[in-house]
């Protein structure tokens, strides 16, 4: 027969429930310890809170100290034109300014191309050339031209990428026609003046609007062709097979103010016979290489040099010189005293001249090379935006009290705060207790917020300026007593309050650096202790429980094992008394029978 082991099943005892029970005895110091745990961990976690409203308070301290409780600002009377900002060290005073004019970056651009991919330098002869691209005084750089980026836009991607100071860019320069360009006159037998529409154009849409403009003018009487070759980059303009008269286009007429924007010289042109055509005499309109100085002032202005037969000599000959190859982008002039190109070297023409900002301080003409001017008044960044066409603008710099009225307000709110917090953690109210009794920790950081406040600075105390303690501990400040001591005594409030900061500083920050974290360590330490207590617990619990186990599954198997051994000592004793009957029976009837025969 098995041995059945189940608890209880033959000793009639609940050994799960009994061993619970032992267990339970045992474990009871864990409660104790968790509960100590979970104290020590809450004190952890609210100083973690003390310290941070500590630190919030310091931060409100910095703005107290004299180098920062007040800005000095400068404000001007005129923010079109002049605007400032000024620092701690700024000279206060008023400043009468007038801007004669402003800094301002050169901008320049090339002849025009038939397209972006259109080449520029001649390699036939000389397959790597170069230009030489100088700002200012500043290094000049190389870029090297070959048939890789002989383009218009190869060659601007070029000059970008060399971070020299000058940003380049391809335009599609197109036309615009306004008042001053929008004549032509022209005789078919009879004078005539074509006016164009004023509007910007396309190279085919100026081609047309001329068509019309001419028909128009002649009363449609003939017909004509006009068209942009994108090659030469010119007009032509066709006298129709059909047309009656021969037509004389008078460029050389004052009247005629179209000439240039059309590519026409101002000198008498033959006229177009019927079923003839006329080209302009110069390129206008299509690509442009356009580069643009990133620095203002004359400093700025931009050099571009040709070395064209590659000898590392630049602008040595006509040819690197000329408006043919690479040198059509070649610019060294001269200027005049507006910034004007005077002379020299002009291939490309100056669209914005690169020129100082000029302006009046006081009286005295001065001029900067930037808009940004920060070396004139000590600790003063003017900002000049527009001329002030001789007028007077009102720069005021002075010291911003408001400043120190905020930054006061900021420090009664973090004190506050940090006051407030280990009050509510370490003074019991009501009866009711709290997690930092008997803390000294956090009892000498109350002292200390305490006594910071109501200790004299500077030869007076808080209260003199208008703060105080009200009686649930927080700090006040009455703002009219405030503001009349600013009025009265502006470097005393300035002093004082910068000498309570830096010793309220000190104080803080030892706690916030040193005897916070100090006590945090010992808490944690306390917090490892208890853990491993209660793992102690745990495991002598667990060891317990499986020898308790073992020991009463060794009685159920021994008590299975007697109850096993009794239900046969039973069976053979009823056997036994089932043989004495029978053998009792026999004899009787033995007995009976002698007993008849006698």
């Amino acid at each position: 027969m098995a041995v059945t082991t189940s608890t209880g099943l033959f000793s009639g005892v609940n050994t799960d429930q009994l061993i619970q029970q032992i267990l339970s005895v045992e474990s009871q110091p864990i409660t104790a310890l968790q509960q100590k745990s979970t104290s020590y961990q809450g004190k952890i976690s609210s100083y973690g809170s003390i310290k941070s409203a500590l630190s919030k308070l310091q931060d409100a301290l910095a703005n107290l100290k004299s180098g920062n409780i007040y800005s000095i600002g400068a404000t001007s009377s005129d923010t079109s034109s002049l605007t400032a900002t000024a620092t701690s060290s700024a000279s206060e005073g008023t400043y009468n300014i007038k801007i004669n004019n402003l800094a301002t970056a050169q901008s320049v651009y090339s002849t025009t191309f038939a397209s972006e991919t259109a080449a520029v330098a001649d390699l036939s002869t000389n397959a790597t050339q170069k230009l030489q691209i100088q700002v200012g005084s500043g290094a000049p750089a190389t870029i090297t031209v070959d048939s890789t980026n002989n383009t218009l836009g190869g060659i601007k991607d070029a000059i970008n990428s060399a971070g020299i100071g000058v940003t380049a860019s391809t335009i599609n320069s197109g036309f615009v026609v306004d008042g001053s360009n929008n004549t032509i006159v022209f005789n078919d037998g009879t004078d005539h003046t074509a006016t164009l529409t004023a509007g910007t154009y396309t190279a085919d849409s100026l081609a047309n609007e001329l068509k019309r403009a001419l028909e128009a003018a002649n009363s449609g009487s003939d017909t004509y062709a006009v068209s942009y070759d994108t090659t030469s980059n010119s007009f032509q303009i066709s006298n129709s097979s059909g047309n009656a008269n021969s037509i004389d286009l008078a460029f050389e007429n004052a009247s005629t103010t179209a000439a240039g924007l059309l590519g026409f010289t101002a000198t008498d042109h033959a006229a177009i016979a019927v079923g003839s055509n006329m080209t302009g005499d110069n390129a206008v309109g299509g690509y442009r290489l356009a580069l643009s100085s990133n620095s203002t002032g004359a400093s700025g202005r931009i050099t571009i040099k040709a070395d064209e037969n590659n000898n590392g000599t630049y602008a040595e000959s006509t040819s690197e010189t000329d408006t043919t190859g690479l040198s059509k982008l070649a610019f060294d002039p001269t200027y005049d005293s507006t910034g004007g190109v005077a002379g020299g070297i002009a291939n490309m023409t100056q669209s914005t001249a690169a020129v100082d900002a000029s302006f009046v301080v006081n009286g005295l003409t001065v001029s900067r090379s930037s808009n940004t001017v920060s070396d004139l008044i000590n600790g003063v960044t003017m900002n000049l935006l527009n001329s002030t066409g001789g007028s007077t603008i009102s720069l005021t710099v002075a010291k911003n009290t408001k400043d120190i009225v905020n930054n006061v307000n900021s420090f009664i709110s973090a004190y506050n705060s940090a006051n407030q917090l280990t009050r509510s953690l370490t003074v019991p109210t009501n009866g009711q207790g709290v997690l930092f009794t008997g803390d000294s920790t956090a009892n000498t950081i109350l002292d200390s917020l305490r006594n910071a406040t109501t200790t004299s600075y500077a030869g007076q105390n808080l209260a003199v300026l208008g703060l105080s303690h009200q009686q649930d501990a927080t700090l006040t400040v009455n703002q009219s007593v405030l503001q009349s001591a600013i009025d009265s005594n502006l470097q005393g409030v300035i002093d004082t309050f910068n000498s309570m900061a830096t010793s309220l500083d000190t104080t803080v920050g030892s706690f916030v650096d040193t005897a916070i974290p100090a006590r945090t360590d010992g808490l944690n330490k306390s917090v490892d202790s208890v853990n491993k207590q209660i793992q102690d617990i745990q495991d002598r619990v667990a060891t317990m429980q499986a020898s308790l186990k073992a020991q009463f599954t060794a009685m159920e198997t021994l008590m299975s094992q007697f109850q096993q051994d009794s239900n046969v000592l039973t069976q053979l004793l009823g056997q036994s008394t089932s043989s004495n009957t029978s053998l009792s029976n026999s004899l009787s009837s033995a007995n009976s029978s002698s007993g008849s025969g006698g």
